[in-house]
Protein backbone atom coordinates (compact mmCIF):
# COMPACT_ATOMS: atom_id res chain seq x y z
CA UNK A 1 0.00 0.00 0.00
CA UNK A 2 0.99 3.75 -0.61
CA UNK A 3 1.85 6.08 1.51
CA UNK A 4 -0.25 8.91 2.10
CA UNK A 5 2.45 11.13 1.49
CA UNK A 6 3.49 9.44 -1.18
CA UNK A 7 0.23 9.81 -2.92
CA UNK A 8 0.38 13.62 -1.89
CA UNK A 9 1.66 15.09 -5.45
CA UNK A 10 -0.70 13.12 -7.66
CA UNK A 11 -3.99 14.57 -5.40
CA UNK A 12 -2.08 17.90 -5.22
CA UNK A 13 -2.56 18.36 -8.52
CA UNK A 14 -6.00 17.21 -9.01
CA UNK A 15 -7.11 19.42 -6.36
CA UNK A 16 -4.32 22.53 -6.74
CA UNK A 17 -3.06 22.07 -4.00
CA UNK A 18 0.39 21.71 -3.42
CA UNK A 19 2.08 18.74 -1.89
CA UNK A 20 3.90 20.33 0.46
CA UNK A 21 0.79 22.20 1.99
CA UNK A 22 -1.43 18.50 1.84
CA UNK A 23 1.43 17.10 3.77
CA UNK A 24 1.68 19.94 6.41
CA UNK A 25 -1.94 18.95 6.85
CA UNK A 26 -1.32 15.10 7.49
CA UNK A 27 1.63 15.92 9.81
CA UNK A 28 -1.14 18.36 11.88
CA UNK A 29 -3.30 15.36 11.84
CA UNK A 30 -0.88 12.68 13.24
CA UNK A 31 0.33 15.34 15.94
CA UNK A 32 -3.71 15.54 16.81
CA UNK A 33 -4.25 11.76 17.00
CA UNK A 34 -6.76 11.84 13.90
CA UNK A 35 -4.43 10.00 11.61
CA UNK A 36 -2.21 6.83 12.46
CA UNK A 37 1.17 6.24 11.06
CA UNK A 38 2.08 2.67 10.13
CA UNK A 39 4.51 2.10 12.64
CA UNK A 40 6.41 4.14 14.87
CA UNK A 41 10.09 5.78 14.19
CA UNK A 42 10.90 7.56 10.77
CA UNK A 43 11.82 5.70 7.39
CA UNK A 44 10.12 3.26 5.12
CA UNK A 45 7.70 1.65 6.17
CA UNK A 46 6.56 4.23 8.92
CA UNK A 47 4.07 7.01 7.55
CA UNK A 48 0.60 7.03 6.77
CA UNK A 49 -0.59 3.97 4.40
CA UNK A 50 -3.37 5.83 1.83
CA UNK A 51 -6.32 4.67 2.58
CA UNK A 52 -10.02 5.82 1.68
CA UNK A 53 -10.13 6.75 5.47
CA UNK A 54 -6.83 8.81 5.69
CA UNK A 55 -7.22 10.22 2.46
CA UNK A 56 -10.99 11.32 3.07
CA UNK A 57 -9.27 13.00 6.31
CA UNK A 58 -6.93 14.44 4.81
CA UNK A 59 -9.58 15.78 1.58
CA UNK A 60 -11.42 17.21 4.88
CA UNK A 61 -8.44 19.16 6.50
CA UNK A 62 -7.10 20.61 2.94
CA UNK A 63 -10.67 21.93 2.18
CA UNK A 64 -12.16 22.61 6.24
CA UNK A 65 -9.67 25.36 6.77
CA UNK A 66 -7.06 28.20 4.97
CA UNK A 67 -4.45 28.26 7.79
CA UNK A 68 -2.73 25.38 8.94
CA UNK A 69 -3.76 26.62 12.98
CA UNK A 70 -7.33 26.20 11.96
CA UNK A 71 -6.78 22.88 10.21
CA UNK A 72 -7.63 20.54 13.68
CA UNK A 73 -9.87 22.07 15.15
CA UNK A 74 -12.36 22.38 11.74
CA UNK A 75 -11.22 19.15 10.59
CA UNK A 76 -12.55 17.97 14.26
CA UNK A 77 -15.77 19.72 13.61
CA UNK A 78 -16.38 18.24 10.10
CA UNK A 79 -15.58 14.71 11.23
CA UNK A 80 -18.08 14.76 13.85
CA UNK A 81 -21.02 16.48 11.47
CA UNK A 82 -24.00 14.39 11.53
CA UNK A 83 -26.29 13.59 8.92
CA UNK A 84 -29.06 16.49 9.55
CA UNK A 85 -32.75 13.52 10.44
CA UNK A 86 -29.83 11.07 11.41
CA UNK A 87 -27.90 11.24 14.03
CA UNK A 88 -25.39 8.26 13.35
CA UNK A 89 -24.42 8.90 9.92
CA UNK A 90 -21.37 10.84 9.78
CA UNK A 91 -19.61 12.71 7.39
CA UNK A 92 -16.13 11.05 7.25
CA UNK A 93 -17.69 7.78 6.81
CA UNK A 94 -19.49 8.46 3.80
CA UNK A 95 -16.94 10.25 2.35
CA UNK A 96 -14.50 7.56 3.29
CA UNK A 97 -17.41 4.67 1.69
CA UNK A 98 -17.53 7.29 -1.82
CA UNK A 99 -13.44 6.79 -1.78
CA UNK A 100 -13.64 3.21 -0.85
CA UNK A 101 -16.48 1.90 -3.62
CA UNK A 102 -16.20 2.73 -7.16
CA UNK A 103 -20.32 2.40 -7.19
CA UNK A 104 -20.91 5.24 -4.30
CA UNK A 105 -18.54 7.36 -6.36
CA UNK A 106 -20.33 6.56 -9.41
CA UNK A 107 -23.33 8.51 -8.37
CA UNK A 108 -21.19 11.00 -5.66
CA UNK A 109 -21.71 14.70 -7.89
CA UNK A 110 -19.57 16.13 -5.67
CA UNK A 111 -19.12 17.83 -2.13
CA UNK A 112 -19.22 21.46 -0.51
CA UNK A 113 -17.76 22.05 2.55
CA UNK A 114 -18.35 25.16 4.40
CA UNK A 115 -15.01 26.76 5.56
CA UNK A 116 -16.93 29.77 8.00
CA UNK A 117 -18.78 26.75 9.51
CA UNK A 118 -19.35 23.01 10.32
CA UNK A 119 -21.24 22.14 7.68
CA UNK A 120 -20.90 19.74 4.55
CA UNK A 121 -23.06 18.23 2.13
CA UNK A 122 -22.32 15.21 -0.23
CA UNK A 123 -24.41 15.22 -3.63
CA UNK A 124 -25.29 11.90 -5.29
CA UNK A 125 -27.49 11.25 -8.55
CA UNK A 126 -29.24 8.76 -9.35
CA UNK A 127 -31.16 8.35 -12.70
CA UNK A 128 -30.62 11.44 -15.34
CA UNK A 129 -32.29 13.63 -12.55
CA UNK A 130 -32.93 12.79 -9.24
CA UNK A 131 -30.10 14.39 -6.74
CA UNK A 132 -29.89 14.02 -3.14
CA UNK A 133 -28.02 15.82 -1.13
CA UNK A 134 -27.04 15.00 2.54
CA UNK A 135 -26.32 17.33 4.69
CA UNK A 136 -23.74 17.35 7.41
CA UNK A 137 -23.30 19.92 10.38
CA UNK A 138 -21.68 19.94 13.67
CA UNK A 139 -22.44 21.90 16.60
CA UNK A 140 -25.04 24.35 15.43
CA UNK A 141 -23.15 27.57 14.57
CA UNK A 142 -25.05 29.54 12.18
CA UNK A 143 -23.16 30.46 8.66
CA UNK A 144 -22.37 34.28 8.61
CA UNK A 145 -23.43 36.48 5.95
CA UNK A 146 -20.16 35.68 4.45
CA UNK A 147 -19.80 32.67 3.28
CA UNK A 148 -16.68 30.62 2.45
CA UNK A 149 -17.75 27.28 0.66
CA UNK A 150 -15.15 24.55 -0.82
CA UNK A 151 -16.43 22.53 -3.66
CA UNK A 152 -14.79 18.99 -4.78
CA UNK A 153 -16.22 17.57 -8.15
CA UNK A 154 -17.56 14.23 -8.66
CA UNK A 155 -15.17 13.38 -11.28
CA UNK A 156 -12.33 14.14 -8.78
CA UNK A 157 -13.57 12.29 -6.25
CA UNK A 158 -13.81 8.98 -8.89
CA UNK A 159 -10.19 9.65 -9.85
CA UNK A 160 -9.32 9.79 -5.76
CA UNK A 161 -11.53 6.12 -5.49
CA UNK A 162 -9.74 4.51 -8.82
CA UNK A 163 -6.80 6.05 -7.82
CA UNK A 164 -6.98 3.91 -4.32
CA UNK A 165 -8.54 1.05 -5.89
CA UNK A 166 -5.62 0.51 -8.30
CA UNK A 167 -3.53 0.76 -5.15
CA UNK A 168 -4.75 -1.95 -3.19
CA UNK A 169 -4.66 -4.53 -6.35
CA UNK A 170 -1.03 -3.84 -6.42
CA UNK A 171 0.61 -6.12 -3.92
CA UNK A 172 2.82 -4.61 -1.03
CA UNK A 173 7.10 -4.28 -1.39
CA UNK A 174 6.59 -7.06 1.73
CA UNK A 175 5.09 -9.61 -0.33
CA UNK A 176 6.92 -9.01 -4.07
CA UNK A 177 8.79 -12.34 -4.38
CA UNK A 178 8.02 -14.00 -1.90
CA UNK A 179 5.76 -17.70 -2.12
Amino acid sequence: MASLKGYTPKLGRLLGITPATLYERQRALVRAGLLKPTKQGRGPGTGVAATPFSVAMLLIAATAASELSETVERTRELVRASRRGNGSDFFHEHLTKILASGNAASSTKGITISRSAPRAVIRHQSGSRLTTSYIYEGRVRAEPALRILVEIDGEALRQIAADLADDRDVPTSNSRGKQ
